[in-house]
């Protein structure tokens, strides 16, 4: 009789256990779903701000380039400029 009470005592304990365990398992489960969903959404996150701050760095790359472009004709147009001045400098002076 206070063996079968033992047994019954020690199988009730074990099933607590189990579902203790399992209860942990699926806390767990949620726990760790969660997390990688929040560590994609910041992985996601992290790659749209890298693909910006690219198309921005592009964009300011793109535009110096430009900008020079426009300044070495600006500077052959004062080239033109001072030929022809000298030129006309020259006829005014005859």
């Amino acid at each position: 009789m206070a063996n079968q009470l033992g047994l019954e005592k020690a199988e009730k304990i074990i099933i607590d256990d189990l579902e203790k365990f399992n209860q942990h398992l699926v806390e767990n489960k949620k726990r760790s779903h969660s997390l990688t969903k929040k560590a994609d959404k910041m992985a996601n996150d992290k790659q749209k701000a890298l693909k910006l701050q690219k198309n921005k760095k592009d964009q300011k790359a793109n535009q110096i380039s430009n900008n020079t472009k426009k300044l070495e004709t600006l500077e052959e147009f004062y080239e033109y400029k001072d030929f022809l001045d000298k030129l006309a400098k020259d006829e005014w002076n005859e």
